[in-house]
């Protein structure tokens, strides 16, 4: 398989994202942008939105999971901020602390459901 089917390419530019289209259509790009604009975005040309984390919101990810995007966090380095934003239900996060994003994962994977929920209840709170 290519290495542009199996990474993510992000840029802040448009026209960015149709060259890298253009020379290799199976790349998979994202979008950053500060925050989503009705009626300003065009399916054709990225595959997901990465919002700034500290924009997102609920509305914000419904809003983009309705016209097809998936959404991207970013920049995350904060534990409290990538919980927070996993149970929001963004579908990645950007970090520069991919060790630290990695052992948050593992930690929620080995708590129990009732340890779970309270996380998720304590961001809740935290909204």
């Amino acid at each position: 398989p290519s290495v542009y089917a199996e990474a993510r390419l992000a840029a802040m530019s448009v026209n960015i994202m149709e060259m890298i289209k253009q020379h290799k259509p199976e790349a998979r790009v994202t979008l950053l942008a500060q925050l989503i604009m009705p009626g300003t975005l065009d399916r054709r040309r990225f595959d997901a939105l990465g919002l700034r984390h500290n924009r997102i919101t609920a509305n914000e990810i419904h809003l983009a999971n309705e016209l097809g995007y998936e959404v991207h966090a970013w920049t995350v380095n904060d534990r409290t901020q990538m919980s927070r934003l996993i149970d929001l239900g963004v579908d990645a996060i950007i970090t520069d602390r991919p060790a630290r994003l990695a052992e948050l994962l593992d930690e929620r994977r080995e708590l129990s459901d009732g340890a779970l929920l309270l996380v998720k209840l304590r961001n809740w709170l935290r909204r």
